[in-house]
C-alpha cells in the first residue's frame, strides 16, 4: 500500500474528477426539445406579433428562460403539462396569417411563456420524424422534436380568447 501512494499522479486524478461522466449515446438528448429560429416572421408586427428587436429586456431575458426550461424535456412532457398545444392549422379567428416561407403540412404549435405571451411556431409532421432527405451531398434527418418558431405573440394573438 506504501508504494502505490507513492506513484499516485495527483494531476491525472484531478482531470478525472472533473471530466464529463457519459457520452451522448448514454444521454437523453435527442429527446430535447431543440429551437430554431429561422422561420420567425417579423412581417405580422400589424397584428400584434413583435420581433426580438421591439421586445424590452424584461421580455426578452424572460423569453430566453422560458426556452432554456422548455430545451430540458420533451415535447410530449410540455404537451401534457398543457403548456405546449398543438393545432392542426392556425386557429379560426387568429390574427396570424400563414406566411410564404412557412411549409404548407406543419402541425402549428404554441408554448405558454408568461402570462398572455406565447411562443408560436410548428413541428413537422409526425409521419416525417427520422425520415432521411440529402442536401449537398449530405444527408439529414427530419426531427419532429424541433419547434421551428414563427411568431413571438406577447398578448395571446394567436389564437385570441373571448372575454
Amino acid at each position: 500500500m506504501k508504494n502505490r501512494a507513492k506513484y499516485r499522479n495527483s494531476q491525472a486524478e484531478e482531470f478525472k474528477k472533473d471530466f464529463p461522466e457519459c457520452i451522448v449515446e448514454k444521454t437523453t438528448i435527442a429527446s430535447f426539445v431543440k429551437f430554431n429560429f429561422d422561420f420567425l416572421d417579423v412581417n405580422q408586427t400589424d397584428a400584434g406579433f413583435d420581433n426580438l428587436e421591439s421586445l424590452d429586456d424584461k421580455n426578452r431575458l424572460m423569453l430566453l428562460e422560458k426556452i432554456k426550461e422548455f430545451s430540458g424535456g420533451t415535447r410530449f412532457d410540455w404537451e401534457s403539462d398543457k403548456r405546449l398545444v398543438i393545432y392542426e392549422n392556425i386557429p379560426k379567428g387568429s390574427k396570424a396569417k400563414h406566411p410564404k416561407h412557412v411549409p404548407s403540412d406543419v402541425s402549428w404549435a404554441r408554448f405558454r411563456l408568461e402570462g398572455g405571451f406565447r411562443l408560436i411556431g410548428f413541428f413537422i409532421p409526425n409521419c416525417l420524424d427520422k425520415k432521411s432527405y440529402k442536401l449537398s451531398g449530405r444527408e439529414y434527418l427530419f426531427d419532429r422534436n424541433t419547434f421551428y418558431v414563427v411568431f413571438l405573440d406577447p398578448n395571446h394573438n394567436f389564437y385570441p380568447c373571448k372575454n
